[in-house]
């Protein structure tokens, strides 16, 4: 790995300050993902419906509520900073316990890719989150490779004569991740909105199917009648998500 050839130039670490390097990295992100994790996220899922047949407009969560105490967008934006701040640390770091104290940071960073995946898997439909989630892992493997490839380039002609400036590509990595947390402030809400309205959209015409032909459903041994409006409106909502859903709820001021 880069940085342990950068620890090595740097600071003189050797393979036993390694090993005590990836062991914080590994407790610290056993810590971040079964723990904090479920800490800030919880079950993560809210169902709106309509409660009251006299309240046509009035959108009340039911069931399963989410527990947790931020959104996925929000732990996301987290996990980018926390990277930001992990990459600073190593590029300004001076002395050797403040590698150590960085791995903490490190495993920091285990908070995005998770709260990524949620992400889509609340916004894309079940169709399509197959393809949604495997194409993230795919981009998170093909960085795995490109990552260390450009960056190795970039430190082998820094960090010796004439620049000497090993940190250099922490400080790339940095400014990468910014423009993320940029894209994620920016354009993801509006993207994710859209994707709601969509699935919204196809609800709207699964409703109008039921309205155009009546039936009676039998579900645990009880019959049903199943109308249109309880078509469209029993319907799951990513509130999890950090975004406002409710006026893309027919009912919903939009």
């Amino acid at each position: 790995m880069l940085s342990r050839q950068y620890l090595h130039d740097k600071f003189a670490f050797t393979a036993d300050d390694n090993a005590y390097v990836m062991l914080l990295i590994g407790l610290s992100s056993i810590f971040v993902q079964v723990f904090l994790l479920n800490f800030l996220l919880g079950n993560g899922k809210t169902r709106y419906s309509k409660p009251h047949e006299e309240e046509e407009d009035a959108m009340e969560p039911e069931g399963e509520a989410a527990t947790g105490c931020m959104s996925e967008h929000s732990v996301l934006l987290l996990g980018l900073g926390f990277n930001i701040c992990h990459l600073l640390v190593y590029a300004l770091a001076t002395q050797r316990w403040m590698i150590f104290a960085n791995m903490f940071l490190a495993g920091m960073t285990f908070l995005a890719f998770p709260a990524a995946s949620g992400i889509l898997s609340s916004a894309l439909s079940s169709h399509d989150q197959g393809i949604g989630l495997g194409t993230l892992a795919a981009v998170k493997g093909l960085s795995n490779v490109l990552g260390p490839l450009l960056f190795g380039v970039v430190y082998g002609d820094l960090s010796g004569p004439p620049y000497f400036f090993p940190e250099a590509m922490f400080y790339i990595g940095a400014a990468i991740v910014s423009v993320s947390i940029v894209i994620t402030v920016t354009f993801l809400p509006t993207a994710i909105k859209n994707q709601m309205l969509t699935l919204q959209t196809t609800a709207a015409v699964a409703a109008a199917s039921y309205a155009a032909v009546p039936e009676q459903r039998e579900s645990g041994g009880k019959l049903l009648k199943v109308s249109s409006s309880d078509a469209l409106r029993t319907t799951t909502i990513p509130g999890r998500l950090g975004v406002d859903a409710a006026p893309l709820l027919p009912g919903g001021q939009g």
